[in-house]
C-alpha cells in the first residue's frame, strides 16, 4: 500500500481531510497510463523524440567528458548551450520521422546518427585534440584511410555487430508501428523543423546574434583559438557545430574587382625581361622537395630510447642550414602543407579548417612546378598516398605538373606494415631515378611509412626502443613510431647517398608535413608544456633542413610552409614572378606568416590582429589568393601571372 500526505496548510480556506487517503499502486499506474492515452498520438510521438533526444544529448556529451577528458560529469556553461544542444538534436529527429513516419524507429535511428557524430568527435579529439566540426564532410572521400587510422579491426567487428544488432531491431519495430502523421502534418513538420535547424546553423555566423548568445553562455570558439577543446566542452558538440558552420564561407575582399587585381599585380611583375635561369656560371640545380609524413625529432619529448631514430637527418643539420618550418596542420590534412609549399598561400588567410585540394582547386593555379616549367624544369611528383586521398590526382594538374605518380595504385610496389601506403624506399628511388631524365628538374616526393595508425606489431622485437617506464597502449605506439621513424630516415640516407656522387647540381628539401598525432604520448611527455603562442609555436614546427651537393654557408632558419618558394627561388638564383614575388615581398617582412606571425627582429602576432605590421600588405595578399581560387582569376590576364601550357603524362 502507498500513502499519499496531502500539506496541512490551507491558506484560509477549508479542506477535505485526505491526510489518511490512500491509493493502491496498481489504481495510480492504471490512472496515469489512461490519462497518457488519451493524449493524440501525435502528441506522444513529439513527447517521446522530445524525451530520446534530450537523455541522448547528456548521455553523449557525459560519454565524450568520460571517454576523453577522463571526468564523468558535464560541463555545458549555462541552460542555454544545454537546450540549444537538445533542440538541434530533436529538431533532426523530427525530421526522421517525417522521413520514416514511426515513432521508435525515428529515435532509433536519430541516436545512431548521434552516436556516429559521438565517436567521431571522441576519435578525433583522441588523436588530433581537436573536435568534430561542419568542415570535416569534405573528407567522407578519405573515410577509408582516417577510419584505419583510428579504428581497429577489433573495434570494427564490434561496430558491425551493432549496426546488424539495430538493424535487425528497426526492422521489426517497422511491422510493429503505425503510421504516426497524416500527410500534411508530415509536410507541416518537416518544414518547421528543417526551418529552425537551418536556422540554428546559420543565424550564429552573423555578429549581432553570435553576441547575444555570448552574452547569454555561449561560448565563441574564436575566443578559445589555442585550446578549441574548451569551447566544445562548455557548449557542447552539437551548439559548438552550429557555431562554427559559417567558418567555411571564404568572405570576399572588400575591395575585391579586376582594377584592384591589376593595381595589386602590376606591382609584381619583376623580370619579365629576364632569361628563364639567370644563374650565370653555374647550371641551375635541381630540386627535391622530400616531405616526410608525420615527422619529428623524438628527442624533443625528452624520452630517453636506445638509439638515435633518426641519425641521418640529425648528421645532416649539424651539416647544413636547418631549422624549422611552420605548417598550418597538426597531426594531419598533409595536403594544405603541401599546398602551402607549392603555391605559396597561407591558410591563415583562409576559411579555418578548410581544405583548398577539396574545396577550391579547379582550375590551373600558379604554383612552384609551373613556376620552375617556365624556367626550363622538367616537374615531376611521386606520392606515397593513394590517388584518391585529397583529390590529389586531379589537383596535381592544375598545379603544372608534367608527370605524377601513386605507385600504391601498382599491386607490385611494396608497401608499408599497414599495407595503405608505398614505402619510403619507393619514393626515394622515384627521387633518384629522376636525375637519370636529364637536368634541371623538380622533384616533390611524399612518404607514407610514419603514418598513424602506430598499432601493428612488425617493430615489437625490434632494439630500438623506449628506456625507462611509459604506459600503455601510448609505449607500444611511441615505438612502433620511431622505428617507422628509422625507416623514412634509412631511405633519406639511400637518396643523399646517391646525390652526393651525382654530377648534377642539386638541393634537397627535407621536412614534415605536420607533426605525429601521438596524443597521450604528448600527455605523458608533457611536450605541450604552456598555452597560448608558445603552444602554437610547438603544434605546428616541423623539423626541415636544406641539404646540396654543391658549397653553401650554413644558415640555420625559421620559415612557414607558404614561404618556402620564396625562399628556395632566392637560393636557386631566379627572379620571382606573380605571387612569387608577391610571396618574396612577404618573406621580406614575415619569416613566419602562418597559425601565427613573426618578424625578422622577432616579435609575435596573431595573424588578426589589429596592431599587425604592414596590414596593407597582408591585405593585398588576402586579396590575390581569393581571386586565384575562387575569384575571377583577374590576375592570370596579367604579364607576369599567366600560366603557359602543359603536357602532364599521369602514370
Amino acid at each position: 500500500m502507498c500513502t499519499l500526505t496531502w500539506p496541512n496548510c490551507t491558506h484560509g480556506k477549508t479542506r477535505p481531510n485526505l491526510s489518511a487517503m490512500t491509493v493502491h499502486p496498481a489504481i495510480l499506474a492504471k490512472k496515469l497510463c489512461s490519462s497518457w492515452k488519451k493524449l493524440p498520438q501525435k502528441l506522444l510521438s513529439f513527447i517521446w523524440l522530445a524525451l530520446s533526444a534530450c537523455s541522448a544529448v547528456l548521455i553523449g556529451e557525459l560519454l565524450i567528458n568520460a571517454l576523453y577528458f577522463g571526468d564523468w560529469q558535464w560541463h555545458f556553461s549555462g541552460t542555454l548551450a544545454v537546450l540549444g544542444n537538445f533542440l538541434i538534436l530533436f529538431c533532426s529527429f523530427l525530421i526522421i520521422l517525417v522521413v520514416v513516419n514511426r515513432t521508435f524507429v525515428a529515435a532509433i535511428l536519430g541516436s545512431v546518427l548521434y552516436g556516429v557524430v559521438i565517436l567521431a568527435d571522441i576519435l578525433k579529439l583522441s588523436s588530433f585534440d581537436n573536435p568534430v566540426r561542419v568542415s570535416d564532410l569534405q573528407y567522407l572521400p578519405d573515410l577509408k584511410v582516417i577510419a584505419k587510422s583510428s579504428l581497429g579491426y577489433r573495434s570494427v567487428s564490434v561496430t558491425l555487430i551493432v549496426l546488424v544488432a539495430i538493424i535487425v531491431a528497426i526492422c521489426l519495430l517497422w511491422k510493429k508501428e503505425r503510421h504516426v502523421l497524416i500527410p500534411a502534418a508530415r509536410i507541416l513538420t518537416g518544414f518547421a523543423a528543417m526551418a529552425i535547424l537551418v536556422s540554428l546553423f546559420v543565424v550564429p555566423s552573423y555578429p549581432a546574434p553570435r553576441e547575444w548568445l555570448h552574452d547569454h553562455g555561449i561560448e565563441k570558439p574564436e575566443w578559445w583559438e589555442w585550446e578549441p577543446r574548451g569551447s566544445a566542452q562548455l557548449n557542447g558538440l552539437l551548439v559548438e557545430l552550429a557555431m562554427n558552420a559559417g567558418e567555411m564561407s571564404f568572405n570576399r575582399p572588400d575591395r575585391y574587382g579586376y582594377s584592384e587585381v591589376s593595381r595589386i599585380g602590376l606591382r609584381y611583375q619583376k623580370g619579365l625581361d629576364a632569361a628563364p635561369v639567370v644563374a650565370k656560371t653555374e647550371p641551375p640545380p635541381n630540386l627535391i622537395i622530400f616531405l616526410v609524413e608525420s615527422f619529428m625529432d623524438p628527442q624533443d619529448l625528452g624520452v630517453p630510447f636506445t638509439s638515435d631514430p633518426i641519425p641521418t637527418f640529425r648528421a645532416l643539420s649539424k651539416k647544413y642550414s636547418s631549422g624549422k618550418v611552420v605548417v598550418p596542420v597538426f597531426g594531419g590534412t598533409s595536403a594544405n602543407t603541401e599546398f602551402e609549399v607549392l603555391t605559396a598561400m597561407t591558410m591563415s588567410l583562409m576559411p579555418e579548417d578548410s581544405c583548398p585540394y577539396r574545396q577550391y582547386i579547379n582550375a590551373d593555379l600558379p604554383s612552384l612546378p609551373r613556376f620552375l616549367h617556365q624556367n626550363g624544369y622538367r616537374t615531376e611528383a611521386v606520392l606515397a598516398d593513394p590517388a584518391y586521398l585529397f583529390s590529389r590526382k586531379k589537383v596535381l594538374g592544375h598545379l603544372g605538373f608534367d608527370h605524377w605518380d601513386f605507385p600504391e595504385g601498382n599491386p607490385s610496389t611494396p608497401r608499408t606494415p599497414d599495407d595503405e601506403f608505398a614505402t619510403d624506399d619507393v619514393i626515394a628511388d622515384a627521387a633518384m631515378q629522376a636525375s637519370r631524365k636529364g637536368s634541371p628538374f623538380f622533384f616533390l616526393g611524399f612518404t607514407g611509412g610514419t603514418h598513424c595508425p602506430w598499432e601493428y606489431d612488425d617493430y615489437d622485437n625490434s632494439s630500438l626502443d623506449i628506456v625507462g617506464p611509459m604506459a600503455q597502449p601510448g609505449r607500444k605506439r611511441l615505438k612502433t613510431y620511431i622505428n617507422a621513424l628509422r625507416v623514412a630516415d634509412n631511405a633519406l640516407k639511400k637518396m643523399i647517398e646517391y646525390y652526393e656522387k651525382v654530377d648534377q647540381r642539386t638541393m634537397i628539401l627535407i621536412m614534415g608535413d605536420h607533426l605525429p598525432p601521438l596524443g597521450d604520448v604528448y600527455d605523458s611527455a608533457h611536450f605541450f608544456k604552456s598555452g597560448d603562442m608558445e603552444e602554437v609555436r610547438q603544434r605546428y614546427s616541423v623539423p626541415a633542413v636544406l641539404w646540396s651537393n654543391f658549397p653553401t654557408a650554413k644558415k640555420d632558419f625559421i620559415c612557414s610552409a607558404n614561404l618556402i618558394p620564396a625562399k628556395l627561388i632566392e637560393l636557386m638564383e631566379l627572379q620571382p614572378r606573380g605571387i612569387f614575388s608577391l610571396s618574396a615581398d612577404v618573406y621580406s617582412h614575415f619569416p613566419v606568416f602562418s597559425r601565427y606571425v613573426q618578424t625578422w627582429d622577432g616579435h609575435l602576432f596573431d595573424p588578426a590582429a589589429p596592431d599587425l605590421p604592414l596590414r596593407n600588405l597582408v591585405e593585398e595578399y588576402r586579396l590575390m589568393q581569393y581571386d586565384l581560387l575562387i575569384g575571377s582569376q583577374y590576375a592570370l590576364e596579367l604579364p607576369g601571372w599567366g600560366l603557359t601550357s602543359r603536357n602532364a603524362k599521369i602514370h
